[in-house]
């Protein structure tokens, strides 16, 4: 019975490395939960805010958004591309924002294997050419922004930094204009490229031209 009591009055103390490691975990606990309430502040801090009062209007951002229709050459899939054809295809690209916008054209391009089909494929873009024209070829009149040959790495029309730069093109709210694509096949193209596939495809970089210049 007097061990018993004793037990209770004066408890067995844990071993001095239990204390220490238990006052570690706790301080990491506290690292953590500072850091935590660090990320949030900053998160919170972060977000855009927006004050009204009554009789005065409120505060709108403008909006600055880019939109393309696809492109589809006109190649017959049970035939396919003969060396020295040529085909077009109408993109038109849009402005669906509220602000006026330049936008420069990034192209790139792929192939299904490593047959160097993109070495004989030539692109070009051109402006001033209606969309039923450009389908059908009839693209005399219009005024070429760029060519290449695919196969020599990535392409651009216009700059994607900000500010303006050569051959940015412009667009105002609400406007839309149509590109004509070309897609040339090499006529010197040899049989080592017979039956292969290639894509091509465009990334349309938009920013607001309001102080920006």
């Amino acid at each position: 019975m007097d061990d018993l009591i004793r037990e209770m009055l004066e408890p067995e103390r844990p071993a001095p490395g239990v204390v220490a490691r238990r006052r570690r975990f706790v301080a990491t606990l506290s690292i953590i939960g500072l850091a935590a309430l660090g990320v949030t502040s900053l998160t919170t801090n972060a977000l855009f805010t927006n004050t009204d009062t009554t009789g005065q209007s409120g505060f709108v951002a403008g909006t600055v958004v880019i939109d393309s229709t696809p492109t589809d050459f006109a190649i017959d899939e049970s035939v396919g591309a003969a060396p020295g054809d040529t085909f077009y295809a109408p993109v038109v690209v849009k402005n669906n924002g509220t602000l006026q916008l330049r936008y420069s054209i990034e192209l790139g391009a792929s192939e299904d294997s490593d047959d160097a089909v993109l070495d004989e494929l030539t692109y070009s873009v051109l402006e001033g050419v209606t969309a039923a024209n450009c389908a059908a070829g009839n693209v005399s009149a219009g005024v070429e922004l760029g060519s290449g040959v695919l196969g020599n790495g990535q392409h651009w029309i216009g700059d994607a930094t900000p500010g303006e730069n050569d051959g940015d093109r412009e667009l105002d709210s609400g406007a839309s204009e149509t590109l004509c694509v070309g897609l040339e096949f090499s006529k010197d193209a040899g049989d080592d490229v017979q039956g292969a596939r290639a894509g091509l495809s465009f990334t349309f970089h938009a920013e607001q031209t309001a102080n920006n210049p």
